[in-house]
């Protein structure tokens, strides 16, 4: 399996366990560099809630949780997690 590939599910996982009262509905990963040359995977993940928000204590140690799984499985690359409503993707789409 591709690392990008092991990357999402580590990923999707680690949402699941993280946000258990929200629908993952998907998670996209794009590989990109800071500008000092440092890889970077760009997360979005489209989630739907009731409240359309996210508990914001579980979102800001995200990151924290994410890093040693990723590097678990070889990814190097520091995540940087974007967080999108259905509904306003819904609307951008639209």
């Amino acid at each position: 399996m591709e690392t990008q590939d092991r990357a999402k599910d580590v990923i999707e996982s680690v949402l699941k366990e993280r946000f258990r009262d929200v629908e993952i509905v998907s998670v996209d990963i794009d590989h990109d560099f800071d500008e000092d040359g440092d890889s970077l995977l760009m997360v979005t993940v489209v989630f739907n809630s009731a409240t359309e928000t996210l508990d914001p204590g579980e979102t800001s140690s995200l990151t924290r949780r994410l890093l040693p799984k990723l590097e678990e499985i070889g990814e190097k690359a520091f995540p940087i997690v974007s967080f999108v409503a259905q509904s306003e993707m819904e609307e951008i789409e639209a």
